[in-house]
């Protein structure tokens, strides 16, 4: 329990984290008077009540200097929160809006490693320096042809040939925002490169980093091939460095495995434990400087990435410790002094994801896995230790994964368990094999065919994991309140003693808290989505815990245009399908299915809304649902459409082409939502029918009660 003093530390850490949290409250902008009444009130009044109650309680004046803390951080924020300059290249956009067929050219320099997407091209930041002959700054998120990025590395100075594009924000539920993310990056543009031309070469140090993590890799491919070879690499020194297959990473991060391929503080953690037990015969000043040096390597081979300066800021404090055998490391301290300088640093680290599931599994390993290991008593201590560590530091984490991706990977907990020894192995293997590679590659690279079966036997375990029934939940939205609520009742359980010995009802309570809500919300939804996805509309109807889909995106897109809406409204079962039978569409199907249980498709079969195709190859679809008709004429060119066949029809959707005026005004709906291009609003508007084209809006959803509401308008 801490005492007086170092309650007053740890108030005003707590309180400059919830300055910083505060920044994304979006009630706060605009109104920052509210903001500081707010925290007057709440500072003042706890300065009078907590100290009654809590005889270490710092004094009151500690009170009112927190509530300062809180503005202080939330301003400190802002301060640091980046803006264009007057001269940024996201400027150029206003531009040269709507000019997608003239090339550009920009000149700068590549300041991020390059990796590649799910297209299959490669992505880098560029700090631009030139666009057209005019003097630019600020960065661009470029994306190039693999060919024409062949060993770049940040550093070098390039000329790219493409197009400037405005990053696109989320236009659908639970969609991701692409420009939000760039944004606090510093980054309002990007570029689609067709052409790269190297104009200055890069410096020593990239070179050598460049350099460094190609032998690595090259050390695990070498004959443990591709993906096993690259899954070795991306658990020592990290995904973000590796080209991983995303097969290989959607199936680790749908098993809940995600972290094993992020470098983080058990990473860190083997590489100091194996330097120390190699340096164990050596003095504490030796074993100090070899550490530090090991630290710094590491780190330059990763990148410095918050959750790894997590890591080794407390690796750091551990090795210090050393020169005095009788010191003893204050964890939890240092966890919390280490947060609070790196947030210091950088305060945009808070909405990092990396830095919040790292910081919260080492909170956990510290709280929790004391009392794991002591109800596992029965068992040999390492065995013990196998199982607690994943258990408290996957309990810690679960909750703001399902508020971050509203999904929950169900088996998460046991295959963490599972694995954990080949992880141990693979990783602590990959490390001293990577090592060895620096200076005898093929003798490394032969070292680690040791490595096979458990590399293959944890890519078995995960495919194993992945296909059982229910393998992975969609949760729906969950609310910040539910998150924050489920959080303060993990730090009650570890506080209160009382509370330790309900911690099965909590429990029990925090999943009902959850999943009650959401559920009741379906059980009474109805619901259509129109959402458009290249050049085509992706419809999802949901109708009292019944749920269909129309048309389907590709599958490099299916992430940000299906699935992510999915989880966001906690559907995890397809009762119908409909979409047309080809390669692409096949593809689509299989990497759904995976994710979600479909069990229908293509079938014209009888269901509650008479969901239809009216012809063979579904180029027109018709259904019916609180007593409206709709239609969806889906095909790719104009038709002839016999309108006396098909009735009235309420809610058309149609491409803005495929259609005459005619055949429109014939079908006379109320409404009508064109899916692709079309400048003939007034005609139609005319004859009393609404349109909306989800060209400009992206996403509607209709209910009954409610009627058409476009994404933005869901939104407030």
């Amino acid at each position: 329990m801490p005492n007086r003093d170092s309650s007053k530390i740890y108030l005003l850490i707590i309180s400059y984290v919830i300055g910083l949290f505060l920044t994304g409250l979006s009630i706060f902008e605009n109104n920052e008077i509210l903001l500081i009444l707010g925290v007057i009130v709440v500072s003042v009044t706890l300065a009078f009540i907590i100290p009654l109650k809590w005889h270490f309680a710092p004094k009151k004046i500690w009170w009112l200097i927190a509530g300062l803390t809180i503005v202080s951080g939330y301003y400190y924020y802002q301060w640091r929160l980046p803006t264009p300059s007057n001269i940024d290249i996201s400027h150029q956009l206003n531009q040269i809006e709507n000019n997608f067929d003239n090339t550009l050219q920009v000149k700068g320099k590549i300041i991020t490693p390059l990796q590649v997407n799910r297209n299959q091209r490669a992505r880098f930041t560029l700090e631009a320096k030139e666009f057209e002959g005019k003097k630019v700054n600020g960065k661009l998120y470029v994306t190039a042809p693999l060919l024409e990025t062949i060993d770049l590395f940040p550093s070098m100075e390039v000329t790219l040939t493409g197009r400037l594009y405005q990053p696109p924000m989320a236009s659908q539920p639970g969609g991701f925002d692409f420009a939000s993310f760039l944004s606090r990056q510093g980054i309002w543009a990007g570029f689609t490169a067709e052409k790269v031309e190297l104009n200055q070469f890069g410096n020593v140090y990239q070179q050598s980093v460049y350099w460094l993590r190609k032998r690595v890799i090259q050390t695990h491919v070498r004959y443990l091939n591709i993906p096993r070879g690259t899954l070795v690499s991306a658990m020592v020194i990290g995904s973000r460095g590796v080209d991983l297959s995303f097969e290989i990473q959607d199936s680790f991060r749908d098993a809940g495995l995600a972290h094993i391929l992020a470098a983080s503080g058990f990473h860190v953690s083997l590489l100091l434990g194996f330097v120390l037990w190699l340096t164990k015969k050596l003095s504490s000043g030796w074993r100090l400087s070899l550490g530090i040096i090991s630290l710094l390597f590491y780190l330059t081979l990763t990148g410095f990435y918050p959750s790894v300066l997590r890591a080794s800021f407390m690796g750091l404090g551990v090795l210090i410790a050393l020169l005095d055998d009788n010191r003893r490391v204050n964890i939890f301290a240092s966890l919390f002094l280490t947060g609070f300088i790196l947030l210091l640093i950088n305060p945009l680290w808070i909405w990092d994801l990396g830095f919040q599931l790292s910081f919260l599994a080492t909170f956990g390993l510290i709280v929790t896995l004391p009392a794991i290991v002591s109800r596992l008593d029965f068992l040999p201590i390492n065995v013990a230790g196998l199982i607690a560590v994943p258990l408290s530091a996957t309990i810690w984490i679960l909750p703001l994964q399902g508020y971050i991706f509203n999904r929950l990977p169900l088996y998460s907990i046991l295959t963490n368990i599972i694995v954990s020894p080949l992880v141990l192995i693979v990783s602590l293997g990959g490390i001293i094999t990577g090592f060895i590679g620096l200076f005898f590659p093929i003798i490394a690279s032969a070292i680690t065919l040791i490595l096979y079966p458990f590399i293959w036997l944890m890519i078995e375990i995960v495919k194993i994991s992945n296909n059982l029934p229910f393998s992975s939940l969609a949760m729906g939205n969950i609310s910040l309140i539910t998150i924050l609520i489920a959080y303060s009742i993990y730090i009650a359980i570890y506080f209160n003693k009382r509370l330790q010995k309900r911690w099965r009802e909590l429990s029990i309570f925090i999943v009902c808290l959850m999943i009650i809500p959401i559920a009741y919300q379906k059980i009474n939804l109805t619901q259509i989505t129109m959402m458009r996805s290249n050049q085509q509309a992706i419809i999802v109807i949901e109708n009292n815990l019944r749920n269909y889909v129309i048309n389907l995106p590709e599958k490099n897109n299916i992430n940000y245009a299906l699935t992510n809406f999915l989880n966001h409204q906690g559907i995890n079962n397809i009762d119908l399908i409909l979409v047309k039978a080809n390669n692409e569409n096949n593809l689509s199907l299989n990497y759904l299915n995976r994710k979600t249980n479909i069990k229908n498709i293509y079938q014209n079969q009888n269901n509650p809304i008479n969901l239809h195709p009216i012809s063979n190859d579904l180029n027109i679809i018709t259904w019916e649902i609180a007593e409206k008709k709709w239609m969806l004429v889906n095909a790719d060119k104009s038709i002839n459409l016999d309108t006396s066949s098909i009735g009235k029809i309420d809610n058309l959707i149609w491409s803005g082409n495929n259609l005459s005026i005619s055949d429109i005004e014939q079908l006379n709906p109320s409404i009508a939502i064109n899916y692709n291009y079309f400048n003939q609003q007034e005609v139609l508007e005319t004859k009393n029918i609404k349109t909306y084209s989800l060209n400009q809006i992206g996403t509607i959803q209709w209910q009954p009660e409610k009627g058409f509401l476009p994404y933005q308008e869901i939104l407030y």
